[in-house]
């Protein structure tokens, strides 16, 4: 028996539990440094700014998602069915799609249907996005 492999397979599995824990930390810095980044740009009126060479910008997607964990799948393509969209959910749908059709919906200001609000909750979530220059 190799204990000197045994030995380095205990010190990795050590290492990745430190990597992760410390993964997890700086998700949840980022996202506390990430909400105050975008308050600050929202508060001086501007979507993007550029520091060290690199481009910090808002990024807007909106996103779909049930109403509540009691709302199912068939109430949703019940609810697409009777706007009109029952073309993008055959009893069953991809919610990148119904996310597209939302974003489409509300592109120029206008609510969605009231069947969709009953069963969706639609929320435009702002993230940073980072590019170099």
């Amino acid at each position: 028996m190799n204990i000197d492999l045994v030995k380095r397979w205990i010190s990795l599995k050590e290492e990745e539990a430190e990597a992760k824990r410390k993964h997890s930390e700086l998700v949840t810095e980022r996202e506390a440094v990430e909400h105050l980044v975008i308050e600050d740009l929202v508060d001086d009126g501007i979507s993007s700014i550029a520091v060290d060479g690199q481009t910090v910008y808002i990024n807007s997607p909106v996103r779909a998602k049930k109403a509540s964990e009691e709302v199912t799948r068939e109430q949703i393509v019940e609810a697409l069915e009777a706007c009109g969209h029952g073309d993008i959910a055959p009893r069953s749908f991809n919610w990148n799609t119904l996310t597209a059709l939302c974003r489409e919906l509300m592109e120029d200001g206008a609510p969605l249907p009231e069947p969709l609000t009953a069963v969706l909750e639609v929320q435009t979530v702002q993230t940073l996005g980072k590019r170099n220059k």
